[in-house]
């Protein structure tokens, strides 16, 4: 008996201890499974063929009219995004996984390569202004299409996406330079770190190691 009160106290202190780590991996794993279920639907037509971009279409509505349904029923709290992610639009790249987090709590911009532009440039530094963004994850990963097609002579083919990926660098440059970005950093409001994403699993790896 005595030992059985110590059992259910250590329990409980183990709860009261870890209870926000053991929520989260439990929403995370309730998440996965959502995945996996879906994933015993075989196809993306609703007839389980790919079809026609007609079928595709109407599949699409069709489940978006579901998925509303169910936000207006079990809707969660709205985020105030705290983190903006820059990710290569890759389909291997699953931002939950990378991001470890289905919340809302980051803005995630996606472009081919993990390129920008003169406009997402701006779009960044808005995402900052607009939400408070304290934290920007630039992120690369690897055996990336886009970084191959560049160094290719498939280059020629798609030469403002290749010339974009030669000029990532200087792109990156001129983000750090917005005086937003840059004035916020310098007053330690704002982290910018760069990583390189291990597709197979998602793993962030710092840039430095690639």
């Amino acid at each position: 008996m005595k030992l059985s009160r110590i059992l259910v106290v250590a329990v409980l202190l183990l709860l009261v201890v870890f209870w926000r780590p053991a929520l989260f991996f439990t929403g995370g794993g309730l998440v996965s499974a959502g995945h996996m279920v879906q994933g015993f639907v075989g196809g993306f037509s609703r007839s389980g063929e790919v079809g026609t971009p007609d079928d595709l279409l109407k599949t699409v509505l069709i489940d978006n009219e579901s998925a509303s349904r169910v936000e207006r029923v079990v809707s969660g709290p709205r985020r105030k995004p705290e983190v903006l992610a820059v990710m290569c639009m890759d389909p291997r790249l699953n931002s939950e996984v990378v991001l470890g987090d289905s919340r809302g709590y980051y803005d995630v911009v996606r472009l081919p390569g993990s390129v920008l532009s003169g406009e997402m440039i701006e779009a960044i530094e808005l995402g900052v202004k607009e939400h408070q963004v304290e934290l920007v994850l630039f992120t690369t990963h690897t055996d990336c299409a886009m970084e191959k097609v560049a160094h290719s002579e498939a280059a020629e083919h798609f030469p403002a996406l290749s010339n974009a990926v030669h000029k990532r660098e200087e792109m990156f440059q001129a983000l750090m330079s917005r005086p937003l970005i840059a004035q916020r950093v310098k007053e330690g409001k704002l982290l910018v770190k760069r990583f390189r994403i291990e597709t197979p699993t998602g793993k962030l790896l710092p840039e430095e190691q690639h």
